[in-house]
């Protein structure tokens, strides 16, 4: 039974351990291609109100994304 348990633990911490990792990996890509989206929008127009539209059409979509990323 104790057996069991430390496996139950072992197995337990290994997949917390990696679904942080998951999670830090798909938020850091996420934000550097947002950054990249935003700098490649800012070469491509310029014009400054489609600009601000798009830098909170990406942050809507970041913040969107972290949450559905954080639900189990």
């Amino acid at each position: 039974m104790l057996v069991f348990m430390t496996v139950c633990m072992i197995v337990f911490m290994i997949n917390f351990i990696l679904n942080i990792l998951y999670i830090l990996v798909v938020f850091m890509i996420n934000f550097v291609l947002n950054i990249l989206y935003i700098i490649v929008v800012f070469m491509i127009q310029n014009n400054f109100i489609l600009n601000i539209l798009y830098i909170i059409v990406v942050a809507v979509g970041m913040k969107t994304n972290k949450h559905a990323l954080l639900r189990p």
